[in-house]
């Protein structure tokens, strides 16, 4: 054995205590299957004796690239380092806040002292050459050469495919196809779709876009190209498979203004984290915000609840784990806000401010609508809504009309903006100039007696919880001011009925007075710039389109302004969705599949493969597969997927490494950032 250990010195290895034990298998080796196989053995003992390391930032003859994360969402700062044009690998970038828990480097801090110091990344950020250097990715243009699912396609120039695209015509003769494909020529028209219908717009809209990962400093292109230079309104994201139901509690909360809103992870004292991963798959991503509650919980700042039917990483850390039944987010919630109410625990300074005036004087940075009035009688013209200055005085026009009216102290219905302080809890009959009675209550009191129609009892029981664990929780959201708030993510609300179960959420952030507060339930910061600001005027062009029509998924359009509805009444063939975000693909889809409430001529994804992500996708094989839903199927990826192999063309397209500049704003943090920590560099050369 002594003889093989120094035979396997004599080959370059250096003996420590570890490699030492290594050898001493190696000279077993030698004994039992000869000298020969061992010496080959040897080499796979030491990588670093057969095999180069990767390159790092503080090796010479590499350039470094400062630049944001597309591996998810959450937009990450990288540092990405590359090696004579070749990215080698991602670290985290020590300049970026998301990469250090809101405390990064200074930003003055020269660059060339930062090359050693340690940034955190995910793996998905690390992966990122795997992702750029994948062997499958499309390299030249390919146009489809059998039967659409075949999976036959012949490689093509750019400008044949462009001409082809925009022109249409007998493209597939060649393989057998008769048929005439229309080209964008064709839908660049004023046309109608139905002149029966004309509310439907113009054949333009019967161009579908829908995308997938179209990201910033990318989508405001796809975006000026079909809605502006072609004049459809069919320019779709994906935002009902990614999180619209929790994201629509958010929407309504906050009057259509905001859609993510999260607990202050840097001063939060209690956060409540309900259907959110925080530890695993949050965004902001792990090493931003779950870092920073992690840390903080180390030294007793912050205390958590997870909320959750499975016991997440997080739990860990968690002061208590409520395995609620899924979907229920909203009646657990409901069943807190009654025990606030009951036990006197919410706060009368935030929900009393009837105006952003008064709400400032107090030191909040908004108000609630808690005061304001609400119509509640069957024979009013607007019952069920806001009472307005101009329904108590015709006479009242303008912002002076359209105020909304509250109670005084001495119950006199008075506009919002000209008190201080407004009753919380009401019910009234006020009248109008004529006399007329009109009964009304504050939106607290509607509120209050819809969470009264259960007892905390039945709301433990729906949402499947322990009475005690419903209430031990709304007693600890109540104990630290404002320094308490909600970080809701997809589970919250991402089931059938999720807008109404995330509701709710959203409202306790409001109970506790915390919207907008340091510590408590914090809109997103934004950013440095604005992308569409500078030399050019990217959005401003001569012969830009008027947008005309229903998107062919229906959103933020009434059915009751089509011709259909004064033709047939209800229901519709399909829903409708007047009071949404956007970005529903899911009804796009299905909307393209029963060429309803028009036909689809040109189907265009980007980054989108609806049959992979969609839940059921499959269905839509054949709706892909059918040359009449789909006359033209262009898809925009860099490999081929599950969907596109039913495409007519797929055109390649760069990973976000290799372009897609621009600046592109953290996603949903509470943070505002002045510096330009989010501004996109390309990292390496076109692949292709």
């Amino acid at each position: 054995m002594k003889k093989e250990i120094i035979g396997a010195i004599e080959l370059g290895i250096s003996v420590t205590r570890r490699s030492f034990l290594k050898l001493a298998a190696v000279a077993a080796g030698a004994v039992a299957f000869g000298v020969e196989k061992a010496r080959a053995a040897v080499k796979w003992l030491s990588p670093r004796k057969v095999q180069k390391s990767a390159a790092t930032q503080l090796d010479k003859d590499v350039k470094v690239v400062h630049s944001v994360c597309l591996g998810c969402n959450a937009r990450c700062g990288v540092r990405a380092v590359v090696e004579n044009g070749k990215l080698v690998k991602h670290s985290g970038n020590p300049y970026h806040p998301y990469n250090h828990n809101y405390e990064p480097i200074p930003y003055n801090t020269p660059v060339k002292e930062t090359f050693g110091l340690p940034s955190p990344v995910c793996g998905k950020s690390q992966d990122m050459p795997s992702y750029a250097y994948n062997p499958y990715r499309l390299l030249k243009p390919l146009k489809r050469s059998g039967p659409r699912g075949s999976g036959k396609f012949e490689p093509i120039e750019w400008e044949q495919m462009i001409q082809e695209i925009a022109n249409g015509g007998k493209l597939f003769s060649h393989i057998g196809e008769d048929r005439v494909v229309p080209g964008i020529k064709d839908l660049n028209k004023d046309d109608l779709i139905n002149p029966d219908a004309p509310e439907l717009g113009s054949v333009r809209n019967q161009l579908v876009f829908i995308g997938g990962r179209d990201q910033n400093a990318r989508s405001p292109f796809s975006a000026r190209f079909v809605k502006q230079a072609l004049g459809s309104v069919n320019r779709v994201g994906h935002t009902d498979i990614c999180g619209i139901g929790f994201r629509m509690g958010t929407h309504a909360f906050t009057e259509k203004k905001q859609v993510e809103i999260k607990a202050d992870p840097v001063s939060a004292e209690y956060i409540l984290v309900i259907g959110s991963n925080i530890y695993e798959a949050l965004q902001p991503g792990v090493n931003n915000y779950a870092a920073t509650v992690a840390k903080r919980h180390s030294q007793g700042k912050v205390k958590f609840t997870i909320v959750d039917p499975r016991a997440t990483n997080a739990s860990v850390h968690a002061e208590n784990w409520i395995p609620i039944k899924p979907g229920q987010d909203g009646a657990l919630t409901m069943g807190m806000i009654r025990w606030i109410i009951e036990n006197d625990r919410y706060n009368k300074e935030f929900l009393t401010a009837p105006n952003p005036k008064a709400a400032d004087k107090r030191g909040h940075a908004c108000y609630s609508n808690a005061t304001h009035l609400v119509i509640v009688d069957d024979k009013h013209k607007n019952n069920r809504k806001f009472l307005r200055m101009s329904d108590i005085n015709p006479a009242l026009t303008g912002d002076a009309g359209k105020g909304y009216a509250v109670l005084n102290k001495e119950n006199a219905p008075v506009a919002f903006d000209k008190v201080e302080d407004a009753v919380l809890d009401a019910e009234a009959v006020v009248k109008d100039a004529s006399g007329k009675e009109i009964k009304v209550k504050t939106s607290f009191r509607l509120m209050k007696e819809g969470v009264m129609e259960h007892s905390i009892d039945e709301y433990a029981k729906i949402a499947d919880v322990e009475k005690s664990q419903l209430e031990n929780v709304a007693r600890e959201f109540t104990s630290h001011g404002t320094r308490a708030a909600v970080t809701m993510y997809h589970g919250a609300g991402n089931y059938i009925s999720g807008t109404y179960a995330s509701y709710p959420v959203a409202v306790l952030n409001a109970m506790v007075g915390s919207v907008d507060r340091k510590g408590g339930f914090l809109q997103p910061g934004g950013g440095s710039a604005k992308w569409n600001e500078g030399m050019y005027d990217i959005k401003g062009f001569a012969g830009q389109r008027k947008l005309q029509g229903p998107i062919i998924s229906r959103e933020k359009f009434a059915y009751e302004k089509t011709t259909e509805f004064k033709k047939n009444g209800y229901p519709s063939k399909r829903p409708w969705f007047p009071f949404s975000k956007g970005g529903l693909c899911v009804e796009t889809m299905s909307g393209v599949d029963e060429q309803y409430p028009y036909p689809c001529k040109i189907l265009i994804h980007y980054f989108f493969n609806p049959i992979y992500s969609i839940p059921g996708g499959y269905r839509y094989v054949e709706t892909l597969k059918s040359h009449d839903k789909v006359p033209l199927h262009v898809s925009i990826d860099i490999t081929i997927n599950e969907s596109n192999i039913f495409a007519d063309y797929i055109v390649p397209d760069i990973t976000y490494a290799e372009g897609h500049y621009g600046f592109l704003n953290p996603h949903a943090s509470p943070a505002k950032f002045r510096h330009n920590y989010k501004k996109r560099c390309p990292e390496i050369a076109n692949y292709f």
